[in-house]
């Protein structure tokens, strides 16, 4: 309880609730005087609160006034207020906003855009945005539109529109994306979007075979063929997407796509949304890419690469190695000596054998493989003037 103090739901507007601004005042007073040691202080705060009618828990670092509980996500919309204030330059607004924050304890890194609750939480500075899935992809969808028809002015007003509420555009992919949580496609009901994954696959590796074989004539003819059809490729980055907002690599999957698309299934499986868990396994698949359930782990069908499935919360499990050795290793050959030869001079000794190290081999996963081989074996012992032959 002493390490920090979390906060879930306080509306931190302009129409503060004077109340609670005291309180989380006060908390945050009690807080420091807890890690500088000053028990007697933070005891006398924690008998203000009382009579205030806060109600602390240590235990869960939250406090409860009226009958709501408060805890650290209720510094979440005031970053966020102040994230668009900056978008918006209104830099008076910003800075304010930023010493509230100090004083509770939440620090801000607008060069990396993260922030740090008192507990030690750490986030992604983001705008409270206030449009929905739907009418982010509509806007995007006019300003595609727009754009098309070389309606450029209309297409500005719209970007502006968009990067008020804290939307970035990826014109390259199609997509949009709000910060790091919520994402789109620009124009997801495009025609490409009618386009099977194995079709694309199956015209853009064969337009690689292509461009390997210096065969450039064939592959500029696969290149317009798709474009005309709402698939744009990107030869320097080795990637190729749709203007319906869906995109993959060209060739051999990275390991970053798997992981990304893995994660997707696994979130998907977590909502009981089977089907899409199910479309993503058999996209993976066209990509040579094997999972297994009961073993939570995926193979590519071309290398020997694999690993663990992500966990519940989306997270790929650290690899956990097991060390095993192998045995000792075989006894040295014959000794050499020095017949009638006097020994070497002090500085150092003949050369001496040694018994070969044991094998290692490192797995993950506990997959149970077995120990290492033995070691070569060492050379034998030394002799001097032992009179053999």
């Amino acid at each position: 309880g002493g390490g920090g103090w979390g906060v879930k739901k306080i509306i931190m507007a302009e129409q503060e609730d004077e109340t609670v601004n005291r309180v989380w005042d006060m908390v945050s007073e009690r807080v420091r005087a807890r890690r500088a040691r000053d028990f007697t202080r933070a005891d006398e705060i924690r008998e203000e609160l009382r009579q205030m009618g806060v109600t602390l828990d240590d235990t869960k670092d939250t406090w409860t006034l009226d009958g709501m509980v408060h805890d650290e996500a209720d510094f979440i919309p005031l970053i966020q207020e102040r994230w668009k204030a900056k978008r918006k330059h209104e830099f008076e607004k910003c800075d304010e906003i930023r010493e509230k924050l100090r004083g509770y304890g939440v620090w801000l890194d607008d060069d990396n855009r993260t922030y740090r609750l008192p507990s030690g939480a750490q986030g992604v500075q983001e705008a409270m945005c206030e449009l929905t899935d739907d009418e982010v992809t509509a806007l995007t969808t006019q300003r595609f539109d727009a754009l098309e028809a070389g309606d450029h002015e209309t297409a500005s007003a719209l970007m502006k529109q968009l990067n008020s509420e804290d939307v970035t555009l990826n014109d390259s992919y199609f997509t949009w994306n709000i910060g790091e949580s919520r994402w789109g496609a620009q124009n997801p009901a495009h025609p490409s979007s009618d386009l099977t994954l194995q079709y694309i696959l199956e015209q853009v590796n064969t337009r690689l075979v292509a461009r390997r074989q210096n065969d450039y004539e064939k592959a500029d003819e696969i290149r317009d063929q798709l474009l005309e059809q709402g698939v744009v490729i990107y030869d320097r980055e080795d990637r190729w997407t749709t203007k319906s907002g869906r995109n993959g690599p060209v060739g051999d999957i990275p390991d970053r796509d798997i992981h990304i698309m893995l994660k997707d299934r696994a979130d998907a499986r977590m909502k009981q949304d089977y089907e899409k868990a199910d479309k993503i396994r058999e996209e993976l698949g066209l990509y040579g890419v094997t999972i297994s359930d009961r073993d939570r782990s995926w193979s590519h069908m071309s290398s020997n690469r694999g690993g663990p499935l992500p966990n519940a919360n989306g997270e790929i499990p650290q690899r956990q190695y097991n060390d095993n050795w192998g045995g000792g290793g075989g006894g040295g050959d014959s000794g050499y000596g020095y017949r009638n030869q006097p020994p070497p001079p002090p500085s150092g000794p003949p050369p001496r054998g040694y018994g070969g190290g044991g094998g290692y081999n490192r797995d993950y996963n506990n997959n149970g493989w077995g120990g290492g081989g033995g070691g070569g074996g060492g050379g034998g012992g030394d002799c001097y003037n032992c009179g053999r032959p």
